[in-house]
């Protein structure tokens, strides 16, 4: 009996370890860069506007309105400065793990908890959108507990985890519109299961399925308008069945190529003792289920892209990351190897930090934020050469400073960018002139920043005669992002 205590202990200790790292990681990582890309840029802004303002914005954006409103919250406590932003994004991943470590210590075991969280370390998934300002890690929570809530009214026949599940269910809705789908799918899963095996369940489904849609009514008119718009124009170029691939395997990165297929091969053995199992009890199943339900989601996406236009992204696959590594936990805590996959699945953890830590000096950010902060004046203004994808910087450019003249090249293949112009830079403080009117800035010294995917990259044309100095090329900023720009520094006539 003592030893079996001091083995409970131990492991408890194990799995506190495993999560203080896990935090201290994201905590330390957000310390490091505090660049964005525009979608964080975008958020940003969107939280210094009125609660009303927010409703607004959002209905023109793709996404819910719910993030927007916790991150507006969250700031109201912390402060509205990068670091506490993204110590929000951080949040509902430790929720996530707590949560998983109480439902899994009391149905499976302490070992189930700790493989899951030393697996959430080891993804580069979990990891870089715990500390993106957006949406993914609130949808990966809210997806997470309704899946156990889902577990748990199901085995417990409960009513306050059938209550649960519709809480968690409609915040999922609310966050992310892929994510609602993916929890649309297992709720299809589980009201096949409550028809075969609990009939008395079945009222309990349909309150669930139509109390939620009455609370989401007021939305759905807004998501009818937005599916329209994103249908028939979006920003994903093309799909094919390779980014299909790409797609599915995104949830297994882990530092580089040799990392991500380790912790590849360590699901693939999860998927190797649930086939070979020869009793299995409902938790292999459920969580069996939930991998079916993944495997269901990235077919929509597939389909939907197919069938009327690209819509499916890597992105979309954050919130399916707790199913998935659910049902790893599950199959590896009561085997014996157990202990190995915790060290390597560490190992993984660790290596990925030490790639993710590299990433803000390689990529340029601190440098650029060293220019932006001494170099660009308050009067300077800015030129953006022809975004024909980069509105994104636009967004950026348009946070990081407030006030300045911007003005976009009037090329032609900037047209689509014009179009959507208002919704880059809507939330934004920004003052926009027309590129023909740079004629009465040439006292003004100038910035302009050139797009990697800019066609015309003639200085002269944008110098005009003027002295020009290159900066230097950075990352686009952020994380996640890998794209990049020139920076160049046109001295005013006057100066000359």
């Amino acid at each position: 009996m003592t030893l079996k205590w001091a083995e409970i202990l131990s492991a408890k200790y194990a799995w506190l370890a495993s999560f203080t790292v896990f935090v201290l990681v994201c905590i330390y990582l957000s310390t490091l860069n505090d660049t964005l890309w525009f979608d964080e840029a975008y958020t940003l802004a969107m939280i210094e506007t009125s609660w009303i303002d927010i409703l607004s914005f959002t209905a023109n954006d793709f996404h819910p309105p719910l993030y927007y409103y916790i991150i507006k919250a969250g700031s109201s406590i912390l402060g509205n400065d990068i670091f506490a932003i993204r110590l929000l994004s951080i949040l509902p991943i430790i929720l996530t793990l707590l949560l998983v470590y109480f439902s899994l210590t009391k149905n499976l075991s302490i070992y189930a908890a700790i493989l899951f969280t030393l697996a959430f370390l080891a993804s580069n998934r979990v990891i870089l959108y715990a500390l993106e300002i957006r949406m993914y890690s609130w949808a990966l929570l809210f997806v997470t507990a309704t899946f156990i809530s889902s577990y748990m009214a199901l085995k417990s026949d409960n009513s306050k985890w059938y209550l649960s599940l519709f809480v968690f269910f409609l915040l999922t809705f609310y966050t992310q519109y892929f994510a609602g789908i993916l929890v649309g799918i297992g709720f299809i899963f589980i009201s096949i299961y409550t028809i075969l095996y609990n009939k008395k369940r079945i009222t309990t489904l349909i309150a669930i399925a139509v109390a939620s849609f009455i609370l989401y009514l007021p939305w759905l008119f807004i998501v009818v308008k937005q599916v329209s718009v994103a249908t028939n124009d979006f920003w994903i170029p093309n799909f094919s069945y390779i980014d299909t691939i790409k797609i599915t395997l995104s949830i297994f990165t882990s530092g580089n190529v040799l990392t991500s297929i380790l912790l590849l091969f360590l699901f693939g053995y999860s998927l190797l003792i649930f086939y070979l199992k020869k009793q299995k009890q409902f938790e292999d199943y459920f969580f069996f289920w939930g991998l079916l339900s993944v495997l269901a989601f990235i077919t929509f996406g597939t389909v939907l892209s197919f069938t009327i236009r690209p819509l499916f992204i890597s992105r979309y696959m954050t919130p399916a990351c707790g199913i998935v590594w659910l049902f790893f936990a599950a199959q590896l805590s009561t085997k014996p190897a157990k202990v190995y996959v915790s060290i390597v699945l560490l190992f993984l953890g660790l290596h990925s930090f030490w790639e993710l830590q590299k990433v803000p000096n390689e990529n340029g950010y601190v440098h650029f934020n060293h220019i932006a902060q001494k170099s660009i004046k308050q009067n300077d203004v800015i030129i953006v050469a022809a975004p024909e994808v980069s509105g994104g910087l636009i967004g950026v450019i348009a946070y990081l400073f407030p006030e300045h003249i911007m003005t976009i090249t009037n090329d032609k293949s900037v047209r689509r960018e014009n179009r959507t112009l208002n919704y880059h830079i809507s939330p934004f403080k920004m003052k926009i002139a027309k590129y023909k009117d740079l004629k009465n800035y040439t006292h003004l010294r100038k910035w302009l920043f050139i797009p990697y995917n800019a066609k015309n990259k003639d200085l002269k044309q944008f110098s005009k005669g003027s002295k020009t100095i290159h900066k230097g090329n950075f990352g686009w900023l952020g994380y996640i992002t890998g794209y990049q720009f020139d920076l160049y520094e046109i001295h005013p006539h006057n100066n000359d």
